[in-house]
């Protein structure tokens, strides 16, 4: 599981959780974390959709 408190790395810029056999959903608040700029998540077992919070992200 992707911790709901990850969100309050506010100046994390970049952010790789691959290959660590994350379950269930990507916690709805991860747009607050306003610099990040990479995120990869490939190669776990994440469920349900993408939360929308995710495109306020800096891209």
């Amino acid at each position: 599981t992707i911790p709901w408190a990850l969100a309050n790395l506010t100046k994390l810029i970049s952010l790789d959780l691959s290959f660590n056999k994350i379950k269930r959903i990507i916690p709805p608040n991860i747009g607050q974390m306003r610099s990040l700029q990479v995120l990869f998540l490939d190669t776990n077992a994440l469920e349900g959709p993408i939360p929308l919070s995710i495109y306020q992200l800096v891209r």
